[in-house]
């Protein structure tokens, strides 16, 4: 039995052999190991600790992404025992979502960018839009961002022009996206409820 305390957030890889986990707890982050093969015991594998608070972990392939209120860390994985940290992004950040090589950044400044991490060492801005929000999800060409205002569908089908297409609601507190399927809580007052939107 592990414990490590309250977690802020976390991601996994799966493989059909094992499970790699990297969990997020305050300022630091633990990559874990859990092996189908073995008894139901996890692995520490490293420890990071990173410039500030943590508020999202993102696993991908070879690389680790640590999103703090400072802003965007890129470890690069590829030996788990020793990650090793290989830029830092410093933006504003509420919150982010990524895919392939693009970086989808929600900041505290009413700003939404987007950044290529093609070159995890040298990351480099592709394109920006004023907007607001805290939780990113994102699904096909669309990212959704919540606020306190609303949830917003911003077009990122060209990544140098993202702009807003839509929005829905109000105080929108959590948002997730697959395929055609966006999963929002929002708050009332005295409750929350929980909203599937097509």
């Amino acid at each position: 039995r592990w414990s490590f305390g309250p977690a802020y957030d976390v991601d996994c890889r799966v493989t059909p052999a094992e499970t790699l986990i990297a969990l997020g707890r305050g300022s630091g982050v633990s990559l874990l190991r859990f092996s189908r093969s073995d008894t139901a015991e996890f692995q520490l594998l490293s420890d990071i600790n990173s410039a500030g608070l943590i508020s999202r972990v993102r696993l991908d392939d070879t690389l680790l992404l640590v999103g703090t209120g400072a802003g965007v860390e890129t470890y690069s994985i590829s030996d788990e025992r020793s990650p090793n940290l290989r830029s830092t992004l410093l933006t504003p950040l509420s919150d982010f979502a990524m895919r392939e090589s693009l970086l989808y950044v929600m900041g505290y400044d009413d700003s939404f960018k987007i950044y290529s991490i093609a070159d995890p060492a040298n990351p480099r801005r592709v394109g920006a839009c004023r907007d607001s929000g805290g939780p990113v999800a994102l699904a096909g060409n669309t990212v959704f961002v919540g606020d306190r205002w609303g949830l917003y569908a911003i077009d990122v089908s060209n990544p140098a022009n993202p702009h807003r297409v839509g929005s829905w609601g109000t105080f929108i507190i959590s948002v997730e996206a697959r395929g055609n399927i966006c999963c929002v809580t929002e708050y009332v007052p005295d409750s929350v409820l929980f909203f599937v939107l097509d």
